[in-house]
């Protein structure tokens, strides 16, 4: 995998997460939105693995970890696999609408339009 990103606020996280479900609309990044943008008053734990084939009938791999609460911060591991065998981590620590650190990196194949839709998306939001 490849650093290509630090996000560094909560907010560009969320903004971040929104491009990509605009971007790419035949993979259902709801759920992981959802557990980004709704904060746990006490502490939760989320672990879910979810498999789609929106794509044709090729399947895309979404695996998400979210841990924390709104007082000390989340951790967050999302790792998607898509139907092109692409794939893209997003992982780090966040803090309901303040600061982050959150890598997002990508993988080491050859891609002349996925992986420059994810920089590009990762630059519109910094």
């Amino acid at each position: 995998m490849r650093e290509i990103c630090v996000i560094e606020s909560y907010d560009q996280l969320v903004s971040f997460l929104r491009e990509l479900e605009k971007e790419f609309r035949l993979t259902d990044f709801e759920i992981v939105r959802r557990f980004v943008e709704t904060p746990a008053f006490f502490r939760y734990h989320v672990e879910l693995s979810m498999i789609t084939e929106n794509s044709y009938g090729r399947p895309s791999k979404l695996y998400l970890a979210v841990w924390g609460n709104e007082e000390d911060g989340y951790s967050l591991k999302f790792l998607w696999d898509t139907a092109s065998d692409h794939e893209v981590a997003i992982v780090g620590e966040y803090w309901a609408r303040g600061k982050a650190n959150i890598k997002i990196s990508i993988g080491e194949d050859e891609s002349s339009n996925f992986y420059p839709t994810i920089i590009r998306l990762s630059k519109s939001v910094k």
